[in-house]
């Protein structure tokens, strides 16, 4: 059975001390990973392991809109 879930995601760029990361929201869970920079796409390769991380089976990982931030996206997850 599918389920579909939100994924909401914030790009924190580097500093002195820590290298680039991203900051995954899946409803009321707060994940923040490194910055993949081999990744294909990064924002949505950090949502795939995010889910992954919380017992979910990542079906797919769809772009639905920009955040309201402006500095990340919102994505539709489909877990088997």
């Amino acid at each position: 059975m599918e389920n579909t879930i939100g994924a909401t995601t914030r790009f924190y760029g580097p500093t002195n001390h820590r290298g680039a990361r991203i900051r995954v929201t899946v409803g009321p869970d707060v994940r923040t990973v490194s910055f993949d920079h081999a990744a294909r796409n990064a924002h949505v390769q950090a949502v795939s392991d995010v889910v992954e991380a919380l017992g979910y089976t990542c079906g797919s990982v769809t772009y639905v809109a920009d955040s309201e931030s402006g500095r990340g996206n919102v994505y539709r997850v489909v877990t088997v």
